[in-house]
């Protein structure tokens, strides 16, 4: 049995301006990963796409494939993480953006991860990059 991870953020912005922070490459790499130099992605974002994101110095990365894409509420892609040249499992990751009186609801849901110990390490991750997005945002965002 497999694991999973869900996450909410709200955002003091519309779901267009969320949307483009994961779906534009220069915007995506102002708050992914921004603390280490060198980290790169890109995107061909249409169902079936690829996308990537590299630490080249810190010998990590994180690819996949878009599985489903409805702008600007849904987001959906598998998940493989890449660490000193070796891919881990497939996993899957569900974005959601819910306009709010607020701005914009995030519901992250990660699916498919091996056992409690990756889910507290995804947990640590994922806010962390969700904090660096609220950065770009201006705005810290309330946690749930």
């Amino acid at each position: 049995m497999t694991e999973e991870l869900r996450l909410s953020r709200t955002y003091p912005v519309d779901a267009d301006r969320l949307w483009a922070a994961w779906t534009v490459p220069d915007r995506l790499v102002r708050w992914w990963w921004r603390h280490w130099p060198g980290t790169t992605c890109t995107i061909d974002l249409r169902v079936g796409g690829r996308w990537r994101i590299d630490a080249p110095q810190q010998g990590i990365a994180v690819h996949g494939e878009y599985v489903t894409l409805e702008e600007p509420s849904l987001l959906a892609f598998t998940w493989i993480w890449r660490e000193d040249g070796t891919d881990g499992p497939v996993e899957h990751v569900e974005v959601r953006f819910t306009p709010t009186p607020e701005g914009t609801l995030l519901d992250l849901h990660h699916t498919g991860i091996a056992d409690a110990a990756g889910v507290a390490d995804y947990r640590q991750g994922w806010t962390f990059v969700l904090d660096q997005l609220a950065d770009t945002t201006s705005a810290t965002p309330a946690t749930g």
